[in-house]
């Protein structure tokens, strides 16, 4: 069976986020249900990424099937991460983005 991943990325940093919680958290569950997504990629860089991953923390103690992965764009630190952190995710992985190249679209008159 093909593997279905969901991404999450922002950068927004809002005193409210909280507030949206248990409406991203049900939304996620329906990503799950709707789509069979059992693959969730998040980062660990804003306010969003944090609120995301407590949503999918949850929902992993609901559904162990579930492999969360975290997104960094430079491999971390001994010391920027703590060892309990880190072993709530199934996979990390980081971005090259010296290696990313730009395409963009030429359009013709």
């Amino acid at each position: 069976m093909k593997t279905k991943s969901c991404f999450f990325e922002g950068n927004l940093s809002d005193d409210n986020l909280e507030e949206n919680k248990e409406n991203l958290k049900k939304e996620i569950k329906k990503v799950t249900k709707k789509f069979k997504v059992t693959e969730f990629y998040v980062g660990a860089e804003s306010d969003f990424d944090r609120l995301c991953l407590e949503c999918l923390e949850e929902i992993k103690g609901e559904n162990p099937d579930i492999k969360l992965c975290l997104v960094l764009t430079k491999p971390p630190s001994k010391s920027e991460f703590s060892e309990a952190f880190l072993e709530i995710f199934d996979e990390i992985t980081h971005l090259n983005f010296e290696k990313i190249t730009t395409v963009r679209e030429i359009k013709h008159s």
